[in-house]
């Protein structure tokens, strides 16, 4: 493991702990916060559609704030498990490295799409830590795999 890719796993790891918690708290912070009429007659519409699926009956309003909750929490656990590898990979983290870096990539596609600023910077800065870890050109051995 070269000092490289253990900040390059850490870049990545603190960018997302530091997304990922402030997308919950900011979701949390909406869900005790009265919203202006537009939102509430938005809101309400969600809550009228229904979702068919397996299980407990869902509307969209559920579905969104479920989905966004969740998502917060798996963004803060794929964060620090980037930043419990770093801390004790004994090996290699470039598979590691090459995973986050096709998952920021695709997630900075989709925000830069669909999303605000936040989600757009905080992946931004995940994939260039991620990159940053995978130039070390030493890290591997003559005839050894890239990853």
């Amino acid at each position: 493991m070269s000092r490289r890719d253990v900040l390059g796993a850490r870049i990545f790891g603190w960018s997302l702990l530091v997304l990922g918690a402030g997308h919950l708290s900011t979701a949390v912070a909406e869900l005790g916060r009265t919203p202006d009429a537009a939102t509430q007659q938005a809101m309400a519409a969600l809550r009228l559609a229904a979702v068919a699926m397996p299980g407990p009956q869902r509307n969209l309003e559920q579905l969104m704030w479920g989905y966004s909750l969740l998502m917060g929490l798996m963004v803060i656990a794929f964060g620090a498990a980037f930043l419990w590898a770093a801390s004790r990979a004994s090996g290699s983290l470039r598979l590691l490295l090459w995973i986050g870096a096709g998952v920021a990539l695709a997630g900075l596609a989709i925000s830069a799409l669909l999303m605000p600023l936040p989600p757009i910077i905080g992946l931004g800065v995940a994939l260039v830590g991620a990159v940053f870890g995978l130039t070390d050109r030493g890290a591997a051995s003559p005839g050894s795999p890239a990853f």
